[in-house]
């Protein structure tokens, strides 16, 4: 990239208006200039022309050229590399007796989770999990912690009595609203 490529995308990242690199053409045209009379090459003089661009633009405009990555989060990084988690489960087979019919579990457990998941979503990031996810077939919670976690037992403990208690509590709203509707 030549370097005024290079000194207009530093001053795209440094807001600089647009058309403008930030230094003037004056002190370009001398900057080269010492450089040639001393015998250097036309590519180490644009190398050279453009870091001290750079440094300029950013001296002037005191912000750094470089774009910091945003970290990713655990269940981005769970979508994208599956093996660096440990898969930890419990079964919700002691809450779903037998005499709890299909569509009043289906509907039980949709309150837990929240419409399109936000509340399995919101627990993820809040323990920084890689997933939760609910397996309707077999009854079970299924969660995902990153194996460079030192404390996962700890961990998937307190959210396994977590997600339990708040199951308990939504069997206990789900029958207790449906019964009040029933007595009308």
């Amino acid at each position: 990239m030549s370097f005024l490529g290079i000194a207009f995308e530093n001053a795209h990242l440094l807001n600089i208006p647009r058309k403008q690199i930030g230094v003037s053409w004056a002190d370009i045209a001398e900057f080269c200039d010492a450089f040639k009379e001393t015998g250097t090459s036309e590519d180490i003089i644009n190398e050279k022309l453009a870091i001290a661009i750079v440094e300029a633009q950013n001296k002037i405009y005191k912000k750094k050229s470089v774009c910091v990555p945003k970290k990713k989060k655990n269940w981005q990084n769970f979508l994208q590399n599956k093996d660096e988690f440990d898969l930890f489960s419990f079964n919700l087979n002691n809450i779903f007796h037998k005499f709890y019919n299909v569509k009043n579990k289906k509907e039980i457990m949709s309150i837990v989770i929240g419409k399109k998941g936000h509340y399995f979503k919101e627990w993820t990031n809040y323990w920084n999990a890689g997933s939760i996810m609910f397996d309707n077939k077999s009854n079970k919670i299924i969660i995902y912690l990153n194996k460079n976690d030192n404390d996962n037992c700890n961990k998937f403990s307190i959210m396994h009595n977590f997600i339990l208690s708040e199951i308990n509590k939504n069997v206990e709203k789900f029958y207790r609203i449906r019964n009040n509707t029933r007595n009308f």
